[in-house]
């Protein structure tokens, strides 16, 4: 009896490594029925292994179960992928994506969402929680006879827990190593889905892209620092893919969610931080997070909060033309006023001189 449940956990003939990257810490609020990547570095040097991706609900129950596939190279098979579903001109890199694995039991099944790179070392889960059923075509998870049932249940607002672990082609459970060099079992994250307040903005330049994400964490806002599914990319970027039908949703009910069978995630409650600067008319920004505010009457509620840069400008440089030395004026992110008696839409933070040459140390902090 004691051999027998020894060999329940099966130490790996090599050594495999395994830890969750996203959802990251500052990540794991999600507004309801959202779908997620599970993503994280995966790496064996043994027999080929299998990623698995459990989800359970408030009240313990597995709601989700997702596998990998992998061949005896240990990675998933661009055979089991049909990358015709991604648009052609919104792939780079030659990877494989995961919302495209086909095997097994068809497209349609949300269960084999779960992909392998072993060139990468990663893998990647797509698990789907309610926003894409009715356009995804994948909504379902196949029975022990490969007939697919869809899901019955949403991520509403609670508190879910992800499971990840590694199985054997055998489907037993092998040890691994996770971040912190410790050998486990299974790694679990917490996740929460209900009431979400973004700090939104351009991530162009870098350093507006870093003052929107600091904004977010001094105020307690969630960021878009991960992925949403749809749209991935290695780090540095040099392969990725956009699935706009995918991730455009997410993105919107991260800012507005109008989507039926929530419980506490709707329009009236939507709260959201927009930062009002470099605002290209083809950005996210404008098209998806605007666009959602707008759509739902939002611009001038109080639950809108916009933001700029009191001196107009990320940052000014200049040479003092006194001692020679660098100078610089770095802008602080400041909260629009209220001016509710009043149709308030313009600030002025700054004015340009025109003559020539221009005069040399001008800049004031001055209110115009």
């Amino acid at each position: 009896m004691i051999l027998t449940a020894a060999l329940l956990i099966i130490p790996a003939a090599g050594e495999v490594s395994l830890d969750i990257l996203q959802p990251s810490a500052d990540e794991t609020y999600f507004a309801e029925m959202c779908d997620l990547y599970v993503y994280g570095s995966f790496t064996n040097t043994g027999d080929p292994a299998d990623v698995r991706v459990r989800v359970y609900n408030t009240e313990g129950e597995v709601i989700r179960t997702l596998q990998s596939h992998v061949d005896t190279t240990g990675g998933t098979p661009s055979s089991s992928v049909n990358m015709r579903m991604v648009p052609e001109n919104l792939q780079w890199g030659d990877i494989l994506a995961v919302e495209a694995i086909t095997e097994p039991y068809g497209s349609a099944n949300g269960g084999n969402k779960v992909l392998v790179s072993k060139m990468w070392g990663y893998y990647l889960a797509l698990v789907q929680g309610g926003v894409t059923k009715n356009s995804s075509g994948m909504y379902s998870e196949a029975d022990e006879n490969g007939n697919l049932v869809p899901y019955t249940e949403d991520f509403t607002a609670g508190v879910y827990r992800i499971v990840v672990d590694v199985l054997d082609k055998n489907g037993n459970n092998i040890r691994f190593i996770n971040g912190t060099g410790v050998q486990v079992d299974s790694i679990e994250l917490p996740i929460s889905c209900g009431l979400t307040h973004a700090s939104l903005g351009m991530f162009r330049p870098d350093q507006n892209r870093e003052n929107v994400i600091s904004y977010a964490r001094q105020n307690d806002l969630r960021s878009y620092i991960d992925w949403f599914p749809g749209y991935f990319q290695i780090p540095g970027g040099l392969a990725g893919y956009q699935i706009p039908a995918i991730w455009q949703p997410n993105n919107g009910i991260e800012v507005v969610n109008a989507l039926e069978g929530t419980m506490l995630d709707t329009p009236d409650s939507a709260e959201n931080t927009l930062l009002m600067y470099n605002l290209g008319s083809s950005s996210t920004t404008i098209q998806v997070e605007l666009a959602q505010i707008l759509l739902a009457g939002l611009e001038d509620s109080d639950k809108t909060t916009y933001t700029y840069y009191d001196t107009g400008e990320i940052s000014y440089a200049w040479i003092d033309a006194d001692d020679g030395t660098p100078k610089t004026l770095n802008g602080s992110l400041t909260t629009y006023p209220d001016f509710s008696g009043s149709d308030f839409r313009v600030i002025y933070t700054h004015a340009d001189s025109s003559e020539d040459p221009i005069p040399q140390n001008t800049i004031s902090l001055c209110r115009i």
